[in-house]
Order: structure tokens, then sequence, then C-alpha cells
């Protein structure tokens, strides 16, 4: 169905005699574009709770839109909008061990597709099986990333393929943000946690109210009945999209405001140990709608 570009030994090299049986990776379709909920200024902040009790502090925000360059114009790249995320414990866990994470994240401004991202976390205390710990991840499009984990002095970089357009953990919390669906329908995406790739399904419930509502959501005019809950499943898997034998996934919940700024009120997840749960405890809306002049370089 199209014309011969090549003859000889070279025509019978482009049309083998044998069939490709090499593994693919998951035939699942890439997220859809998701950043119309990434606007700089906008942050959260939240109380995080482990098995009831108050363990510290969770702060995430969209930092900035950065333009592209000429040269990176010239490549065929696009503006990337920077998400930021902090998280320290204390309390009952500051006991153990205290933790202090950095987390940034660059993603493509028009698909949402993660670009680069980092994650520092900082470890004292008893249980603390090394000090500091940094990551960075760059993704290369095309289902490839390359990872340089470092623990203390330890060093390890690997490359792995990918199912096309994987989220980093940043990213992918505000791709859930971003998802509005009709009650049962479903959404997949794929993550991936340092070297870990997990596939995450989420199912909405529709309207759902949480048990109990914090102050701040009514103080933002949200009500119980204002509210969405989205469902969801992290499976460790393979690159070829088949589960790890051994590995139970985890369970998470989350209930978002259902109007256009897609507040996430309450997270919760299930892990080995007990379950965090974060409340919403700041808010901070984009620079836009609070009234205030925005760059231009952040349009």
């Amino acid at each position: 169905t199209y014309p011969i570009s090549v003859t000889g030994w070279s025509a019978a090299l482009d049309r083998p005699r044998f069939d490709d049986r090499r593994r693919r990776g998951p035939t699942s379709a890439p997220v859809r574009p998701w950043t119309s909920v990434l606007s700089p200024g906008l942050k959260f902040r939240f109380e995080l709770y482990f098995s009831g009790n108050p363990t510290g502090t969770v702060e995430a925000s969209v930092a900035s839109r950065i333009p592209a360059t000429g040269r990176e114009s010239a490549r065929g790249l696009g503006d990337t909008v920077e998400l930021r995320a902090s998280a320290s414990t204390s309390g009952v866990l500051g006991m153990f061990a205290t933790v202090e994470d950095e987390m940034s994240s660059f993603v493509d401004a028009r698909s949402g597709a993660s670009v680069f991202a980092t994650n520092i976390v900082r470890r004292s205390g008893l249980m603390t099986p090394y000090k500091l710990r940094v990551t960075k991840t760059s993704f290369e499009g095309r289902g490839f990333a390359r990872v340089v984990d470092q623990k203390d002095e330890r060093r390890r970089q690997v490359a792995t393929r990918l199912p096309e357009r994987t989220l980093d953990p940043l990213s992918l919390i505000a791709w859930v943000r971003s998802l509005q669906l009709e009650p049962n329908e479903r959404a997949v995406a794929h993550t991936l946690d340092i070297r870990t790739l997990l596939r995450v399904d989420i199912v909405s419930r529709g309207r759902t109210p949480p048990s109990t509502l914090p102050s701040l959501a009514t103080a933002l005019g949200i009500e119980k009945g204002d509210l969405e809950l989205l469902e969801g499943t992290m499976t460790r898997v393979n690159r070829f999209g088949e589960p790890v034998k051994g590995k139970e996934p985890y369970t998470f919940r989350a209930w978002v405001s259902a109007d256009s700024r897609r507040i996430p009120v309450i997270m919760e997840t299930n892990i080995w140990v007990g379950t965090l749960r974060l409340i919403l405890a700041g808010y901070d809306p984009p620079r836009e709608s609070a009234g205030v002049s925005v760059d231009p370089s952040e349009r």
C-alpha cells in the first residue's frame, strides 16, 4: 500500500519472512491532556495523619509556567509547568524518624507528560536506613526514562522502558485532580515511583460525602454533597503491564470538590503498616482568580 523505496537485498530486509515475536509494552492509551488545572499560584496545605494520629504536614503548589527557549522551540519542545511539594513528619512518627521530603516536577504545558522530576529525602532519628536520598528522573519521551538514585554515598543509575506518558508521583496527584468522570467511569495511568512502575486505576463513585467535613471546606463554600469520591488502586507491574507476583496493590480514596476548582479535601491510602490520611488545612487560589496580575512569562 506504499511505494517501493528500496530494491534488491534492501527490499528483502524491508519485508522479513519471519514473525516478530518480541514482547511489547502495555497497549493502554496514554493519559489525555490534563493541564487545565495547573494555574500558577495554586497551593494546597494538608495535615497528615497516620492511623488517626497527627503525623506531619504536606504542601503542594503550581510554582510557575516556564516558556520554551529558542533552542527548545526549534527541537519541537513547548512550555513546561513546574510543580512543587514538601512534606515533614512530626508527632508519633517523629519519635522514631524525622523525614523531610522535597519534590519538584516539570510537565509539558500542553499534554501534562512528565519531563523531569527530582525527589530529595532527608532522614534522621532511630529508624534511618540512610540520611540523604536524591532521585532524579528524566523522562525522555517514547516510553523511556533515566533514573539516577543516590543514597548517601551509594549511587545507582538505570535506564528503563515505560508506557507512553508515564507520570511522576507529583504530577500523578495533579492528574487525579483533573479527572471529571461520570459515576462508575474509569481512568488508567502509570507512574514511576523511583524505580518502581505502578499502574493506577481510578473509578468515580459520584457525589459521595465523607463521614466528616474539614472546617476549611465549609469556609470555602463546599458542602458534603459537593464532593466527588474517586477510588483507586496502585498495582506494581512490569513494563509489559503484568502485575508483579507477591506484591499486594495499594488502595486510596480522594474526595474532590465537584466545581471547577477541583479542590482535594480529603485523601487517604492504605499501606502495610496502617492508613495515611491527608486533610485540607490551607488553600491559595491561582493568581489570576485571586485578582493578582500574572507575569507574561507565566501565562
